[in-house]
């Protein structure tokens, strides 16, 4: 049996990595590193897979990835989310 205490004081509940994270992701994004053609309403879908969402503005999309969903948090930037993307979609689809 653990011998641990829980200690009294102050309790956060929420993202401990600070605010959420907001990558400015071109359409053509997964297209150009992956080669890989993904219609606009499934990216959008595997962007929910990993708690994160999409203010569209043109052909650039804002993605606020938020909460620890993985630790440590490794979706930093683009080349990271259209890795997201192609580990959904099959890396078998791409070049």
């Amino acid at each position: 049996m653990a011998r641990g205490r829980i200690a009294v004081g102050e309790c956060r509940i929420g993202n401990p990595f600070g605010a959420d994270r907001v990558i400015e992701f071109p359409l053509n994004e997964v297209k150009r590193i992956a080669a890989i053609d993904v219609p606009l309403i499934e990216m959008k879908a595997y962007s929910s897979a990993i708690s994160a969402s999409w203010s569209r503005s043109g052909r650039v999309v804002k993605i606020a990835v938020s909460g620890p969903w993985r630790t440590p948090p490794d979706v930093e930037g683009k080349a990271e989310h259209v890795e997201e993307v192609v580990r959904i979609v099959g890396v078998d689809k791409g070049r």
